[in-house]
């Protein structure tokens, strides 16, 4: 992750994601738009061509289209950081997300002053083809974002693993700042 993607990111609220990324990430989206494109085509093709009036097939690619749509949305979503405001210090954060780390088996990528990028490898039942979590580090605010792996099949369910990890951090987080009160 570069310094612009970082700070992309922080200004945002989003996972910046290279082009790569993004074709991972949206692959669905694509994939779905490109139906209906077919399908319109097919369509209109049918009823210049061979003279026949627009029929219920017309359906499918506003349908495809629309599912396309909703699945941009759902993806766009995913990637949202959530915020965390936090006093804690430097090395104990970079205590607890190390715990943190070695609890849900991530295997830390980048690592620097501004963020740290870990990827999972979850066994094959698992329900997931992996996670990649990113931690960003902004004065007192801590971004946190747990997305499919983009550099793996994309998935559009991760089993609810994602979740996880962004849960794990922040209970992580919070657990010492409480137990100081």
């Amino acid at each position: 992750m570069t310094n612009e993607q970082i700070q992309d990111s922080i200004n945002t609220g989003f996972l910046s994601l290279t082009f790569k990324e993004k074709m991972a990430h949206y692959s669905i989206v694509y994939m779905s738009i490109l139906l209906g494109i077919f399908f319109l085509g097919y369509s209109i093709y049918k009823s210049l061509f061979n003279g026949k009036e627009l029929d219920k097939t017309f359906l499918i690619p506003i349908t495809a289209i629309s599912i396309g749509a909703i699945f941009y949305f759902i993806q766009k979503s995913r990637l949202r950081f959530k915020v965390i405001n936090s006093n804690i210090g430097s090395d104990e954060l970079k205590n607890v997300l190390k715990k943190t780390g070695q609890e849900l088996e991530w295997r830390i990528e980048l690592k620097n002053e501004k963020v740290i990028v870990a990827r999972t490898s979850p066994s094959f039942f698992s329900g997931s083809w992996g996670e990649q979590i990113t931690i960003i580090l902004n004065g007192n605010k801590i971004l946190i974002n747990s997305i499919c792996d983009t550099r793996k099949r994309d998935s559009l369910i991760s089993a609810g693993r994602n979740t996880k990890n962004m849960n794990t951090i922040i209970k992580n987080i919070k657990k010492p700042v409480t137990n100081n009160i």
